[in-house]
């Protein structure tokens, strides 16, 4: 998923559970082709925050997203 606003916002959901983070291959893609300021990754009870190509990539868990 893709918000589009004054900024292109790549979004990917994945409800596995995570140990560590782990950045999804299509989300690095895409950061790595368009440099967006920053992703996000839904998750089931993750939370973090990584950096990658100088953009910041946060891990939110779903019960925080309303």
């Amino acid at each position: 998923f893709v918000v589009e606003g004054e900024t292109v916002i790549p979004i990917e959901v994945k409800h596995a559970t995570m140990n560590r983070p782990r950045i999804p291959s299509e989300l690095r893609a895409f950061i790595q082709s368009y440099h967006p300021p920053m992703g996000v990754v839904v998750t089931r009870d993750f939370t973090d925050e990584q950096e990658l190509n100088e953009s910041r990539v946060l891990f939110i868990p779903a019960c925080l997203i309303a």
